[in-house]
Protein backbone atom coordinates (compact mmCIF):
# COMPACT_ATOMS: atom_id res chain seq x y z
CA UNK A 1 0.00 0.00 0.00
CA UNK A 2 1.26 3.52 -0.83
CA UNK A 3 1.90 6.05 1.88
CA UNK A 4 2.92 9.70 1.99
CA UNK A 5 6.71 10.04 2.18
CA UNK A 6 6.72 13.38 4.04
CA UNK A 7 8.85 13.31 7.21
CA UNK A 8 8.55 16.14 9.74
CA UNK A 9 11.36 17.86 11.66
CA UNK A 10 11.06 15.25 14.45
CA UNK A 11 11.62 12.42 11.97
CA UNK A 12 7.98 11.27 12.04
CA UNK A 13 6.61 10.08 8.71
CA UNK A 14 3.10 11.07 7.60
CA UNK A 15 0.59 8.22 7.99
CA UNK A 16 -1.69 9.22 5.08
CA UNK A 17 -2.53 6.47 2.61
CA UNK A 18 -5.29 8.25 0.66
CA UNK A 19 -5.38 11.27 -1.66
CA UNK A 20 -1.80 10.52 -2.67
CA UNK A 21 -0.16 12.63 -5.37
CA UNK A 22 3.21 12.78 -7.09
CA UNK A 23 5.57 15.54 -5.95
CA UNK A 24 8.60 16.66 -7.94
CA UNK A 25 11.42 17.50 -5.49
CA UNK A 26 12.87 19.78 -8.16
CA UNK A 27 9.71 21.40 -9.62
CA UNK A 28 8.85 20.18 -13.11
CA UNK A 29 7.96 23.71 -14.28
CA UNK A 30 11.46 24.80 -13.29
CA UNK A 31 13.12 22.06 -15.31
CA UNK A 32 12.97 19.25 -12.77
CA UNK A 33 13.04 15.86 -14.46
CA UNK A 34 10.17 13.37 -14.39
CA UNK A 35 12.46 10.63 -13.08
CA UNK A 36 12.01 8.24 -10.17
CA UNK A 37 14.87 10.00 -8.36
CA UNK A 38 13.01 13.34 -8.48
CA UNK A 39 9.50 12.12 -7.68
CA UNK A 40 8.03 11.38 -4.24
CA UNK A 41 4.58 10.24 -3.15
CA UNK A 42 2.87 12.85 -0.99
CA UNK A 43 -0.62 13.22 0.43
CA UNK A 44 -2.52 16.20 -0.95
CA UNK A 45 -1.85 18.34 2.14
CA UNK A 46 1.91 17.77 2.09
CA UNK A 47 2.06 18.21 -1.69
CA UNK A 48 0.31 21.58 -1.30
CA UNK A 49 2.70 22.53 1.51
CA UNK A 50 5.68 21.74 -0.74
CA UNK A 51 4.15 23.79 -3.58
CA UNK A 52 3.73 26.76 -1.22
CA UNK A 53 7.37 26.41 -0.18
CA UNK A 54 8.48 26.23 -3.84
CA UNK A 55 6.27 28.97 -5.31
CA UNK A 56 4.88 31.01 -2.41
CA UNK A 57 1.50 30.97 -0.68
CA UNK A 58 -0.01 33.84 -2.66
CA UNK A 59 0.90 32.25 -5.99
CA UNK A 60 -0.65 28.93 -4.97
CA UNK A 61 -3.84 30.62 -3.71
CA UNK A 62 -4.10 32.41 -7.04
CA UNK A 63 -3.68 29.12 -8.94
CA UNK A 64 -6.06 27.25 -6.66
CA UNK A 65 -8.86 29.81 -6.84
CA UNK A 66 -8.34 31.11 -10.38
CA UNK A 67 -8.01 34.72 -9.29
CA UNK A 68 -5.59 37.39 -10.32
CA UNK A 69 -5.15 38.29 -6.64
CA UNK A 70 -5.94 36.03 -3.65
CA UNK A 71 -8.06 38.71 -1.96
CA UNK A 72 -10.32 39.21 -5.01
CA UNK A 73 -13.67 37.43 -5.22
CA UNK A 74 -14.00 34.86 -8.01
CA UNK A 75 -15.24 36.50 -11.12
Amino acid sequence: MGRCTFVDARGVRCRATTALELHHEQPFVRGGPATPENIRVRCRAHNELAAEQDFGREHMLTKKHGRTRPDMPPG
